[in-house]
């Protein structure tokens, strides 16, 4: 069969692969080259890490049926060069992407926009390159990751969102004296703001002295 002629895309067998999944490998394994068929149908895929600098995974590529390519950011093409057929032609975002099979995987060795066809490599640049993505392997590199919200505060069980406590209004000095008053009268240790002084501290004969020393200076009364 194609299939066949094309490269084993049965699989080791020893992955309990769904059926959809198999026949779809099977389909995109029928339309690539020797190489690229043995490569996805040992792994029973066709997905690849995508590596940008060719060596930080930031992505991948998925071959489909009949050409059709998913990616990480957007849905492209792909075909198999007529004259190579271990290159593909990986057609997403701004450019084509020439990829050559290799062990594991596949190097991008040439990139050209696609609107202008020039070479979209710079001068000694990181060449871009895939890894293969064995059906069943870990979670996908590359894909964007949900933030978080942040949970809000809550005040106990009740779910009530959480308020700072109000801000005590300060005391005026009356109010001072008369807690201390009220603390000393029930044998509490009034260490409140007290009056600096009590009745018994104001003097008669400051008084007297002064108002003796107004009334001679006022009817000019000599002072013997």
């Amino acid at each position: 069969s194609r299939a066949r002629d094309r490269g084993d895309c049965a699989g080791s067998g020893t992955s309990p692969i769904p059926e959809e999944q198999k026949r779809s490998v099977e389909a995109v394994c029928g339309q690539l080259g020797p190489r690229w068929a043995q490569l996805c149908g040992e792994s029973e895929s066709t997905k690849f890490s995508w590596s940008h600098n060719g060596s930080q995974r930031n992505g991948w590529v998925e071959l489909k049926e009949n050409g059709q390519l998913e990616t990480t950011w957007c849905r492209g093409t792909w075909k198999v060069h007529e004259a190579d057929s271990d290159l593909v032609d990986l057609n997403f975002g701004s450019s084509r992407h020439v990829c050559r099979i290799r062990e594991g995987g596949f190097l991008v060795e040439q990139k050209f926009s696609m609107r202008t066809n020039k070479d979209s490599y710079k001068p000694g640049q990181p060449k871009s390159c895939g890894f293969i993505r064995a059906f069943g392997e870990g979670s996908q590199r590359g894909t964007p990751t949900p933030r978080k919200t942040a949970k809000p505060l809550t005040g106990g069980p009740s779910g009530a969102s959480a308020q700072a406590p109000p801000r005590k209004k300060p005391r005026t000095a009356l109010e001072a004296a008369a807690e201390g008053t009220l603390r000393a009268g029930k044998g509490e240790a009034a260490d409140v703001d007290r009056p600096t002084f009590v009745q018994k501290d104001l003097k008669l004969a400051a008084f007297f002295t002064n108002w003796q020393d107004w009334t001679l200076k006022r009817f000019d009364v000599p002072v013997i």
